[in-house]
């Protein structure tokens, strides 16, 4: 298959979507986390997968190493695969976890 699409909206409900199982990408992993208001993703790493994060709209916090930031639409953060991670919805109040 040269190419293919498809709409974020059209991948299903819940938070976690699968971008590659749709446009049938083989190479690397690509998928779509749409986090609802107060939503946070859990702690974790990857054993060999880095990651690559692109903020579509809306803020999402980041904590990343023990650092903690924000990022505003269009907003682009890299994580390498052993990094601790953890992301956010940051445009409502969170509460606390650990």
């Amino acid at each position: 298959m040269a190419h293919s699409h498809a709409s974020i909206d059209t991948l299903g409900d819940g938070i976690f979507r699968k971008v590659r199982h749709a446009l049938g990408v083989t190479a690397f992993g690509v998928n779509a986390m749409v986090l609802p208001s107060g939503a946070e993703w859990f702690r974790h790493f990857h054993d060999k997968q880095d990651e690559l994060y692109f903020v579509h709209r809306g803020r999402v916090g980041f904590e990343v190493g023990g650092e903690e930031f924000e990022l505003e639409a269009g907003g682009l953060c890299h994580v390498e695969s052993t990094m601790p991670r953890r992301f956010w919805n940051a445009g409502t109040t969170r509460s606390s976890s650990s």
